[in-house]
């Protein structure tokens, strides 16, 4: 699955309620539980620049491992 950018662009630029929600919402649909995660204010900026800096192949894997993560 390649990445879309601009939608990943778009999605990041959410404000942090909505962003955490969004991601939330996403995890509960692939099943994979977050409730430990750190969703900081400080933790979403991270995960901002780092989609801002990886590269296409990065972000597949990073994508592939979410999604294939620790299911409920």
């Amino acid at each position: 699955m390649r990445p879309d950018r601009s939608i990943l662009r778009q999605l990041l630029a959410m404000d942090d309620a909505q962003l955490r929600l969004l991601i939330g919402r996403i995890a509960s649909q692939a099943g994979v539980d977050i409730s430990g995660a750190d969703l900081s204010a400080e933790s979403l900026a991270a995960m901002r620049r780092a989609v801002d800096s990886a590269s296409d192949e990065e972000l597949e894997a990073v994508m592939g491992e979410f999604l294939g993560g620790s299911k409920k």
